[in-house]
């Protein structure tokens, strides 16, 4: 599997080489459903455009930041 690729989902290994964390953390908010993921079979996988989003809807700004 390439983790460069432009493909729209990716499984958990390409999750974590992409967005960093660890596989176990990536498995653990899946089970708590913290993160938006869809199911292949017993595969779960996730849209780059979902991760993308989830992750930026989160960021905390920085103290020199303005707010």
């Amino acid at each position: 599997m390439q983790i460069g690729s432009d493909r729209e989902f990716v499984d958990i290994r390409e999750a974590a080489a992409i967005y960093g964390g660890s596989i176990a953390w990536w498995r653990k908010a899946v089970w708590l459903r913290q993160l938006p993921h869809y199911k292949r079979g017993t595969r779960v996988v996730f849209r780059r455009d979902d991760l993308e989003h989830y992750f930026e809807t989160r960021r905390v700004p920085a103290r020199t930041e303005a707010a």
